[in-house]
């Protein structure tokens, strides 16, 4: 017997046994699949990661906030394990931060109160200070790390044992960072007097001639680029001071120039799309 394209295909006895080769494979094959399929679902760190699991307590939250009820402390810890598994098989690897991190946002929700949260809390930032102290991306860490308001004192503490023993000039710089944060937000708000603002401007060179190259966190310039920006801005746009040339399109596409409104009230509008 032929099949369709002309090849020889055994009769009797052996047909049977051909069919029985062919079928025992396909089922092989099938169980396989179906094995993989169900080690998947039972172990979702197998091809996990911290963006998967991030957007899955996103999903929860929906779906809770749809039906009007909270996210329960066993479904965050689930996501909690998840975390865990990532960082035993990342020993070293950027994920091991990552999952880390993520560990410590998900039980820090000041709405859910369960003692296996805090202790997976207290677990992540214990490895946080004793693995990476001296991590570059500690310097984003820092600025607002996760904590529940009950831990309140213990990140407290966290940060200034950090501060005290990074090596990191990026984790150095981000204290002095944070430190300086709220003057910088105090002068762009016009809170500072000149004395204050000259004295402000002094410790922002003091800290880019320490630490010019170190990234600011959440920015991406280097100290240097970002202090010689900031510097600029408050020596220009002083209340008072002359505003800098503005120029574009009015409502009809003319072009126009601030300046040439100079002497009359203008009020600008910036806006646009992201």
């Amino acid at each position: 017997m032929e099949d369709r394209k002309g090849v020889a295909r055994p009769n009797g006895p052996a047909r049977h046994a051909w069919r029985g080769v062919f079928g025992t494979a396909a089922r092989a094959l099938a169980a396989g699949v179906l094995a993989i399929g169900v080690a998947h679902a039972q172990d979702p760190a197998a091809e996990d990661s911290v963006g998967a699991i991030r957007n899955a307590y996103y999903s929860l939250r929906a779906v809770a906030a749809s039906k009007q009820v909270q996210v329960t402390p066993g479904e965050v810890l689930e996501l909690v394990d998840r975390c865990w598994k990532i960082y035993d098989k990342s020993a070293g690897e950027p994920e091991e931060f990552d999952a880390l991190v993520e560990v410590l946002s998900l039980t820090s929700n000041g709405d859910l109160h369960h003692p296996k949260l805090d202790e997976h809390w207290r677990d992540a930032l214990g490895k946080m200070e004793k693995d990476h102290v001296d991590d570059k991306r500690m310097a984003g860490f820092i600025m607002y790390p996760p904590a529940p308001p009950q831990l309140k004192k213990e990140v407290e503490q966290f940060l200034k044992n950090v501060e005290a023993n990074t090596k990191s000039p990026d984790v150095k710089a981000a204290f002095e960072y944070k430190t300086l944060s709220p003057l910088i937000e105090q002068q762009g708000d016009g809170q500072l007097d000149d004395a204050k603002t000259a004295e402000l401007v002094g410790k922002l060179k003091d800290m880019a001639a320490r630490y010019p190259d170190a990234a600011v966190p959440n920015d991406g310039r280097t100290y240097k680029e970002w202090v010689a920006n900031r510097i600029r801005i408050i020596e220009s746009l002083k209340i008072g001071n002359l505003a800098p040339e503005i120029t574009g399109q009015d409502l009809d596409g003319v072009a126009f120039k601030l300046s040439d409104y100079r002497g009359k009230v203008v009020m600008l509008d910036f806006w646009g799309y992201w």
